[in-house]
């Protein structure tokens, strides 16, 4: 899981519980830039990871705030060959980039500039 967001004043985030994540900021506003290490089963306290923006009294037009939420899995597939056997097998974008973070970079670029 990729996860990224424009680098401002008054970006926050958390992981935990759902129901503390979403407590903190609706009671808050903002989050306390805090990580659960309690690893667990999704149905174990149902953990989430926050982001949250303060933007202030929005009177006009602000800046905009860019979000990035990603999942790869590699392999992708498993294609069936002959004789019933499987190969793994990844995603192009492979062939074009060395790491996740090279591809998260590549469309954070894109997105601010407005084009691929």
């Amino acid at each position: 899981m990729l996860l990224t967001s424009s680098q401002t004043v008054g970006a926050t985030y958390q992981s935990g519980p759902d129901v503390t994540v979403r407590a903190q900021f609706i009671n808050n506003g903002k989050l306390p830039n805090t990580q659960d290490t309690n690893f667990r089963a999704i149905s174990n306290n149902w953990p989430v990871f926050g982001l949250a923006h303060d933007l202030g009294a929005v009177t006009s037009a602000s800046e905009p705030v860019l979000f990035s939420v990603g999942h790869i899995r590699d392999p992708a597939i498993q294609y069936i060959v002959a004789g019933g056997g499987t190969q793994p097998r990844s995603l192009y974008f492979w062939s074009q980039f060395s790491s996740a973070a090279a591809v998260v970079c590549r469309h954070i670029v894109h997105r601010l500039i407005g084009s691929y």
